[in-house]
């Protein structure tokens, strides 16, 4: 099965069944790509495509949708979870570097290529929302903004917000690793 568009995500937390320390989600729309390179991609970053002799404790979870309305339309969600207590020193550059290889995997599997356009601060603002509450279940209408900048030479948009249980809460997102659509959100809890 091919996807038409999807969302890749990648989390980061000391253990498999924890909230994420770090969450990078990568949406790709007007795409076709096979489910199953997907997979194999993602399986790769494992062992930061094969740095590691195994792959780091990891939970992978896909799920598709297909529509038919007159015109066909199909969906794919990938959620890789990482426990980053396993990457030991492949945190951070590693992280970064994983991701970049992840979007360049992706990218060569499609199609047709679209020219991607920068995303404005409103836009990028309600991705970060969007994307701290499906990783952290924190519904975005309650999340105060406290603080933002854009970075005028690569227009990568960054935001902190606080939630009324003194959580904070965190985001960049624009053209991440190469990937125009891509966000990282993060969690720290109150200190």
């Amino acid at each position: 099965m091919e996807v038409l568009s999807s969302r890749i995500a990648i989390r980061f937390a000391p253990g498999l069944h924890q909230l994420p320390r770090e969450a990078w989600t990568l949406s790709l729309i007007e795409i076709e790509v096979p489910v199953e390179g997907i997979k194999e991609d993602l399986t790769a970053l494992t062992t930061l495509d094969g740095k590691h002799d195994f792959p780091v404790s990891n939970s992978l979870s896909v799920r598709t949708r297909e529509t038919n309305w007159g015109a066909s339309g199909s969906f794919g969600e990938f959620i890789l979870d990482l426990s980053n207590e396993a990457l030991g020193g492949a945190s951070g550059v590693g992280i970064v570097a994983g991701i970049g290889y992840l979007v360049a995997k992706v990218k060569g599997r499609i199609r047709d290529t679209f020219p991607s356009q920068p995303i404005d601060r409103a836009q990028a603002a309600e991705l970060v929302r969007t994307h701290i509450e499906l990783h952290y279940a924190e519904p975005s209408a309650v999340l105060t903004e406290v603080a933002s900048s854009t970075a005028l030479d690569t227009g990568i948009h960054e935001f902190t917000f606080k939630s009324p249980s003194g959580r904070e809460y965190g985001g960049t997102a624009g053209e991440i690793a190469g990937a125009p659509t891509c966000t990282k959100v993060w969690c720290r809890s109150e200190t």
